[in-house]
């Protein structure tokens, strides 16, 4: 175990934290010691855990070894970096990169602190060399509440990965097809672990299922309408996510017996209908319905409406509440991102 830090996206205050937490638990992985900051997460895990989250998170950025977190004043600072032994990360004839960034209003110059440490790990490493296009070790520091954290970067994620599956440069698309980056991160804060069985029941265009198939869980599907599970299956295909199934049938009575875990967007009658039932009555009667064919503790991600109280309605059904968090689309819609459990 060992002290890691993550910086987040600065799109939502506490999803990317939750998010986080969601994929090491998904995968059994241990940690502590988890303190939020703005736009930082720090905790006490395996060097396994940052690499997880690299691959899987929707809304990290960075992924860091902590070397040591400090207030941010520069003769504190200075006195930390002192202290460092740098040729435990740095091998004779590597060359390194130093980087700070700030994630609010500080007196302490970036540009100048990157050169003065630079300078100390030159004189302390005198065989490693500076390099800032293609560093092999890039040691990076990050203000933020007052405090500065430091370390060596484990991994970057890029948001380009997420710019394939970007509704538009899909063979299907409809109007009220969800972004890459928040299907994937609903995915992962149902735990679904890779190897699972995800279940869509609401699929539209898939790109829930997309996301779910594209970190290795086995996907399942269906929507009431057959011209969407017909473009859903387009989706799938054509970027090679195999399914274990599509089918055109009502979440309220579902053809599936079992899955692991529900990731889903019902809708809400506005950019696609209802087909003249109430979302309260849809979505309560599709919860009962998922009751049967979840294990004990599975979870359901839902994106719904944010005018109604769902975590009571979900809990009058016999839920499990974890979490929720709000997220604003536009003027006229705020998504609610409810996480529960069956008992």
């Amino acid at each position: 175990m060992t002290n890691i830090f993550f910086t987040v996206s600065g799109e939502h205050k506490t999803l990317p934290f939750a998010e986080i937490n969601a994929i090491l638990e998904s995968e059994c992985l241990p940690y502590s010691r988890n303190k939020v900051f703005n736009r930082v997460l720090s905790l006490t895990s395996t060097l396994e855990s940052a690499y997880l989250v690299a691959c899987r998170s929707s809304l990290t950025k960075v992924c860091a070894l902590e070397l040591f977190r400090c207030d941010a004043e520069q003769n504190v600072i200075q006195r930390h970096m002192s202290e460092v032994s740098f040729k435990d990360h740095l091998k004779k004839g590597q060359s390194f990169s130093v980087r700070f960034t700030s994630f609010e209003t500080s007196h302490i110059s970036t540009l100048g602190l990157e050169r003065e440490i630079g300078y100390m790990i030159s004189q302390k490493v005198p065989e490693a060399w500076v390099n800032l296009v293609d560093p092999d070790r890039c040691f990076i520091g990050f203000f933020t509440d007052s405090v500065l954290f430091f370390g060596v970067k484990i991994a970057e994620v890029s948001a380009k990965r997420f710019i394939e599956r970007m509704p538009a440069n899909r063979p299907f698309l409809h109007s009220s097809t969800m972004p890459p980056k928040l299907a994937r991160c609903m995915v992962n804060l149902a735990r679904a672990s890779s190897g699972c069985l995800v279940l869509d029941p609401f699929c539209g265009a898939g790109s829930i299922l997309l996301e779910a198939g594209t970190v290795d869980c086995r996907v399942v599907g269906s929507d009431v309408n057959d011209l969407m599970v017909e473009g859903c299956s387009r989706n799938l295909e054509y970027f090679r996510i195999p399914f274990d199934g599509l089918i055109v049938g009502d979440a309220r009575k579902l053809p599936f017996k079992s899955v692991d875990c529900i990731v889903s967007d019902p809708p809400y009658g506005r950019a696609s209908s209802t087909h003249g039932i109430s979302p309260l009555e849809l979505v309560s009667d599709f919860l009962l319905e998922a009751m049967a064919v979840l294990p004990r503790g599975g979870y359901l991600s839902l994106a719904l409406p944010s005018d109604r109280d769902w975590k009571a309605v979900a809990m009058d059904l016999g839920y499990v509440f974890v979490d929720h968090h709000f997220v604003r689309e536009h003027k006229s819609l705020t998504r609610e991102i409810l996480i529960i459990k069956t008992t």
